[in-house]
């Protein structure tokens, strides 16, 4: 995803088991001034973890950021990144 303004958001489905998963995102901005100070992660509604963000001065240098998300249960769940 690019170009993306405070409000924004990315949603999506997964099929897991029960259990703590590690998510590694990578983010970049071309200005400090575009960076955001935390990502809030959602599972299924409920929000699981703020993951403070690591800006970038490039479009192209992505700074690795890496938290970890609990699934309480199998099945198909919806995360939210906001």
């Amino acid at each position: 995803m690019g170009n993306l303004v405070s409000g924004s958001s990315l949603e999506y489905k997964v099929n897991a088991e029960d259990g703590t998963y590690k998510v590694n995102i990578g983010l970049a901005a071309g200005d400090v001034k575009y960076n955001a100070k935390n990502i809030t992660v959602k599972v299924d509604g409920t929000n699981a973890i703020n993951v403070p963000v690591i800006g970038s001065t490039s479009w192209t240098e992505f700074v690795p950021t890496q938290f970890t998300a609990d699934i309480s249960r199998n099945g198909e769940h919806h995360k939210l990144l906001t």
